[in-house]
Formats: C-alpha cells, sequence, structure tokens
C-alpha cells in the first residue's frame, strides 16, 4: 500500500477523525469534512474562534483516523501547520465542499483558516475478515502480552493473524 493510495482512501471515507490534545494535554477529538486532498498532503479548513484551531496552534501534533466499509483502517500522524495563501485554499476547499458555503455563509468563510499536514506518517491496517480468527474475551491480556493486534468488535475478540497488512508510510 502506498502513500497516494491512502490518501485516496481517506478522500473516499470523507468525514475522518482529527485529534490534538488541549491545554491539559487532554486528547480531544472531532470529525472534519472541511478537506483538500493532494497526492502527497492534506489541506483541512477550521474557524480561527474553534478550540481545534488554538489547539493545533499551540501544538501542532495531530492524528488523523479513517475506516472505510472494507475494514481497512488508516492513521495518520504529522503535525498541521497554517498555509501561505489562504485564500486560495479556502476558495479551493469551498468548490469542492459545497456543505460549507451554508456553514460560512458569503464572506464570513473569513473566519476560517486551512492547515496543511507536513511530516506525517501514515499506518495501514487491513482488518478484512479473511484475516480474523474468533478468540473469546478472557484470553485477552494473555494475547496483549504476546505482542498480538487486538480488535475489539461487539462481544467477540479477534487476532489479526496476517500483521503484513500492517503498512507504515510517510508522506
Amino acid at each position: 500500500m502506498d502513500k497516494e493510495t491512502c490518501l485516496k482512501k481517506l478522500q473516499l471515507v470523507g468525514v475522518l477523525a482529527f485529534a490534538t490534545v488541549d491545554e491539559n494535554n487532554n486528547p480531544q477529538v472531532r470529525n472534519i469534512s472541511a478537506i483538500h486532498y493532494e497526492h502527497d498532503s492534506i489541506y483541512f479548513f477550521t474557524a480561527k474562534g474553534k478550540n481545534f484551531c488554538h489547539q493545533l496552534l499551540a501544538n501542532p501534533k495531530v492524528q488523523i483516523l479513517g475506516y472505510t466499509r472494507f475494514k481497512e483502517m488508516i492513521r495518520l500522524s504529522g503535525k498541521a501547520f497554517p498555509v501561505d495563501n489562504q485564500q486560495q485554499w479556502i476558495d479551493t476547499i469551498f468548490a469542492e465542499q459545497p456543505y460549507l458555503s451554508n456553514v460560512y455563509p458569503g464572506d464570513t468563510k473569513d473566519i476560517g483558516i486551512v492547515f496543511s499536514i507536513v511530516d506525517a506518517e501514515i499506518e495501514y491496517f487491513n482488518l478484512s475478515v479473511y484475516n480474523v480468527v474468533p478468540v473469546l474475551k478472557n484470553v485477552r491480556r494473555m494475547l496483549l502480552s504476546q505482542g498480538f493486534l487486538i480488535v475489539f468488535k461487539l462481544s467477540i475478540v479477534y487476532i489479526v493473524e496476517d500483521v503484513q497488512n500492517i503498512v507504515r508510510l510517510r508522506l
């Protein structure tokens, strides 16, 4: 799996979970859909007054998570910084995401800011059914201590047998 394919899969997911930390180092997660994708980077829009924006300006570390309908999990970890040419990127994102004009009508889109993620690592996990075996919950601790990746689904625990489906990439 290459980075371009991972970014295309994230684009198909649409709404991604973005995690930051607040001023007390507590994790904060929110869903973001105002995203523009390039072949090697991600640009996203948020309002300058939101906690999300303040958290990114204070600590640029961000983690993004997407989960496809094919049981693929893609996690991107990197740093987000405000971009140059803000108006160009705002216009690009608003053109691609028409619903934003309802949320930010007229000139109110100018209260926003666009960030780009740099120095990112992408992890790809394929958790599709052909790779997993059901296991009883009470063996969870033993499996964790032996280094297995465990996925929880309802009341069943699965062990990922084919760890080669986990890929790490850099943007």
